[in-house]
């Protein structure tokens, strides 16, 4: 697994009663981010998904009571694809404002524009932090100076998708960019 330049800068950031809002393009690995972030975490963690019925239920009470008993003994709240939940900027606000010591996580889609969404309301209270394909810093963890340079024509072809780097078979790969094109 590559670790992602970004991971420290974020974990570091962490605090109490602070929102750290990541996004990207679909499939550049915010969901993977997040989990190890979460792995690292050595506190009690929730993770909710804004595409999960259940995690948006226990969301949508935007009330103070519901929150506090939504993270009563809670230390990290993470919410994955945080783009698909209804006013998130004002119930991360409420969250953050209301219960004490939370530390928040949120990650979501360029494609629906999260920043925009939970922009405003949480001014003051959160960082912003933007997650792309695979930086050569980051691939130079697994290759050699050899590798490198080797891969380097292939990799301003096709890209540094996370999943794009591991294929080997170019049909797939342009099938593969294709499907995220077209999607």
């Amino acid at each position: 697994m590559i670790k992602r330049i970004i991971e420290d800068k974020i974990f570091n950031r962490l605090a109490a009663n602070k929102v750290m809002l990541f996004f990207g393009p679909r499939r550049v690995g915010k969901t993977v981010l997040m989990r190890q972030l979460i792995d690292r975490f050595e506190g009690k963690h929730l993770l909710l998904n804004g595409e999960d019925a259940v995690s948006l239920a226990l969301l949508e009470s935007k009330s103070i009571s519901n929150y506090k008993r939504l993270l009563d003994g809670i230390d990290l709240l993470s919410i994955d694809e945080a783009q698909n939940i209804a006013e998130i900027g004002q119930k991360l606000k409420l969250i953050v404002d209301e219960v004490p010591g939370i530390k928040v996580m949120a990650s979501g889609s360029f494609s629906f524009d999260l920043q925009n969404k939970a922009g405003e309301p949480l001014v003051g209270r959160s960082t912003q932090f933007q997650l792309f394909p695979f930086s050569q810093a980051e691939l130079s963890q697994k290759e050699n100076i050899l590798e490198i340079k080797q891969n380097l024509e292939d990799r301003l072809i096709y890209g540094s998708y996370p999943e794009v780097v591991n294929i080997t078979d170019y049909v797939q790969k342009k099938d593969y960019l294709r499907d995220i094109v077209n999607a």
